[in-house]
């Protein structure tokens, strides 16, 4: 038998429910604009529920996951009694409603959790990293909550699906074109301050539409970590 590396990952067996049925997770941006300097961001994503109620001994995919391109078609519609897409704000107002959180939660707990497992993934990676000013990535990363509202992170993804059906179930519908729009201009941006031999930190950069630095190495900063977990 063929011996290859493995790697496990904890079944979250009591997962947070939208509607107290779905399943669902959250698609959240990083780029990684240069690994020399290694600079990265983050940007916010959006929420996506499983096709049918989850249940936790099926083996049916419409269940256990919330990938567009496995459970949906295009003719199926989002709605108040089924979203397929919800922004961060909808997730926020949904936890409100149910007095499971207070207003502010997104801001002063979900996207710093975000940004603190960004930050830990890219310290665990970097240093196989190719130093190579002109690199550029961005990812697509799943997290989903427990039923404690606690934060998982399950995937990074290289490439992320930026298909129309997710952008016409989205209520920000230009949630695409601002993360790809300020991805490209940060690159170009880069790329004029290095012929000036300018400043390349991620702090002093203009062209940002919604991506907040989270590793800035030519200042020696990066997004402070969560004590309370580490």
């Amino acid at each position: 038998c063929e011996q290859r590396p493995r790697l496990l990952q904890r079944f979250i067996s009591k997962p947070f429910l939208i509607l107290r049925k779905y399943i669902f997770s959250l698609r959240i941006f990083l780029m990684v604009a240069s690994t020399d300097p290694l600079l990265a961001f983050y940007h916010d994503g959006y929420v996506r529920t499983s096709r049918l109620p989850y249940n936790v001994t099926s083996q049916r995919k419409e269940e256990r996951i919330s990938n567009y391109e496995k459970n949906w078609n295009d003719a199926e519609s989002n709605s108040a009694d089924h979203p397929h897409y919800w922004m961060l704000d909808q997730l926020e107002d949904h936890l409100v409603e149910r007095g499971l959180v207070k207003r502010g939660w997104v801001s002063a707990e979900l996207r710093p959790g975000f940004k603190d497992r960004f930050t830990r993934s890219v310290q665990a990676m970097h240093h196989k990293f190719r130093r190579d000013p002109a690199f550029f990535g961005v990812f697509g990363a799943d997290f989903t909550l427990d039923a404690d509202l606690n934060l998982w992170l399950f995937e990074v993804n290289f490439s992320p699906e930026f298909s129309m059906p997710i952008v016409s179930g989205l209520r920000d519908s230009d949630l695409f074109r601002r993360i790809w729009t300020g991805a490209i201009g940060i690159s170009e941006e880069l790329m004029d301050r290095r012929r000036a031999h300018e400043d390349l930190s991620a702090q002093s950069l203009r062209r940002r539409m919604g991506w907040e630095p989270i590793i800035d190495e030519p200042r020696n900063w990066q997004f402070k970590l969560d004590a309370a977990r580490q």
